[in-house]
């Protein structure tokens, strides 16, 4: 299976954006250090709606183990979900229209 561009939106909860962006600088590099993300680099960005925007390249084939059954990767995903929710491009008021542009963080 060949490596695949995520796109992987946050939405933090009132107050915790600072959280939130701290938790997305350590996200990449722990997946990387799991030999789950290559070394392309990362791309990070805000939603009008203070949605976070991380887009970075994944590598399927490089664990036998699903990412969620490794503690660190687990650990870190249980985090972001405690001080916000996981949300989907089209939730975000750019996907609206054609050409979505970002604030870049």
């Amino acid at each position: 299976m060949t490596t695949q561009i995520v796109v992987a939106v946050y939405r933090p909860h009132p107050g915790k954006a600072e959280e939130m962006a701290a938790l997305i600088t350590r996200h990449v590099p722990l997946l990387r250090r799991q030999g789950l993300a290559t070394d392309r680099a990362p791309i990070v960005m805000r939603s009008a709606d203070g949605s976070f925007v991380e887009v970075f390249e994944w590598d399927p084939a490089a664990s036998d183990v699903p990412p969620h059954l490794i503690p660190a990767v687990r650990e870190i995903w249980d985090a972001m979900e405690a001080i916000g929710d996981f949300a989907t491009l089209s939730d975000l008021p750019e996907s609206a229209g054609p050409h979505p542009s970002f604030t870049p963080v």
